[in-house]
């Protein structure tokens, strides 16, 4: 086990959303070193790898325990058509840390578990939006709200590649993972892109709507929006506007009686809350800030999460637990969507709030 004297030695596995992971383990301090990269070898990879002046592997079979303490596979898993779960199975029987980004099926954790348990290694998803700073805020508040007032429902809503993080932010949000009791609504029009579902989670009345569409030529691409998630409560609602956006609360309008007549002009409390209150996020952030800053510095957060659970078993069983719920819970709303439909991703233009101004 590894307890800081020396930086844990890091091999990053894929260099698309791979280069997130990069940035971030930059800004980690001596904790970590970025000590490879695997692929197969692409012009992408080959640059990075330069980059950051380390070997590029294109052949498990060079990679060793003596060279790598960890892993971070940034390669879709088995369960969206690629290898990442192999090659993370592969890791673990050297006696590698892996985690792995997300979703991964519950039948392939539960393996890949058993296989870090008899390696001496730890295995963690990472469900990776829970970790980015205007979510974590949004989770925060989320409890401290529902220790203030009393929950009434829930309106979530995301694109189905990441509907698994979605499962985690809801969970950590509502400090708990059980029981989520959902079944489709058949009567909503054919042609709405969303599939929505209706009934609890932790026994608040929900409704859950999920963009069941895939673009396999570019699947990055096609999602009209990534969460945005409404807990509403007896004092109001707040709301994830964006995963990448604003966290904003919405106090409950009320108006007092006085003799049986509205007092909106009266003075009293209510009339002085603001409508609207921006609690977390900031104003007109852009993409480039949010690849460069937002994202990795999630990635930092869930790393020194990691680091915890390779030092501390308690955390590491605790993680272990919530992974197979969220990936349980996940498998059985796939099932219950079904396959996605497949579609043709639009030309966009990138337009701005003054393009519509006028």
């Amino acid at each position: 086990m590894n307890t800081y004297e020396k930086p844990l030695k890091v091999l990053v596995c894929g260099t698309n959303f791979g280069r997130v992971y990069l940035k971030g383990l930059e800004r980690c301090g001596d904790k970590f070193k970025i000590a490879g990269i695997f692929s197969h070898g692409s012009t992408q990879s080959k640059q990075e790898a330069e980059k950051y002046g380390v070997p590029l592997i294109t052949d498990l079979n060079e990679v060793s325990k003596k060279d790598f303490d960890m892993a971070c596979v940034v390669i879709r898993s088995t369960a969206v058509g690629g290898k990442g779960t192999e090659i993370a199975g592969a890791l673990l029987e050297k006696g590698i840390h892996v985690i792995q980004e997300h979703p991964v099926h519950y039948n392939d954790i539960v393996k890949l578990l058993k296989v870090a348990k008899e390696n001496n290694c730890v295995y963690q998803v990472n469900s990776f939006y829970p970790n980015v700073k205007n979510v974590q805020e949004f989770i925060v508040k989320s409890n401290k709200l529902l220790k203030k007032s009393r929950p009434t429902y829930i309106d979530a809503t995301c694109s189905t590649q990441v509907l698994f993080p979605m499962i985690s932010i809801l969970g950590k949000a509502l400090s708990g993972f059980h029981t989520w009791k959902l079944q489709t609504i058949d009567s909503v029009n054919s042609k709405f892109p969303f599939k929505v579902l209706s009934g609890e989670i932790r026994g608040i009345p929900a409704i859950v709507k999920i963009q069941n569409q895939l673009d396999p030529k570019d699947p990055d691409n096609n999602g009209f929006l990534l969460h945005r998630i409404v807990l509403g409560t007896t004092e109001g609602c707040l709301c994830l506007d964006n995963s990448n956006g604003l966290v904003i609360w919405n106090p409950q309008m009320y108006v007092p009686h006085a003799e049986g007549v509205l007092d909106m002009y009266g003075n009293n409390s209510y009339v002085e809350l603001p409508v609207s209150e921006v609690a977390a996020g900031v104003r007109n952030t852009t993409y480039a800030e949010v690849y460069k800053e937002l994202w990795p510095e999630g990635i930092v957060c869930a790393l020194n999460d990691f680091a915890r659970a390779i030092t501390e078993n308690s955390q590491k069983n605790i993680m272990a637990q919530q992974m197979l719920t969220i990936s349980e819970i996940w498998k059985d709303l796939s099932e219950k969507i079904g396959s996605p439909q497949l579609i043709v991703t639009p030309e966009r233009n990138g337009i701005r709030l003054a393009d519509i101004a006028e």
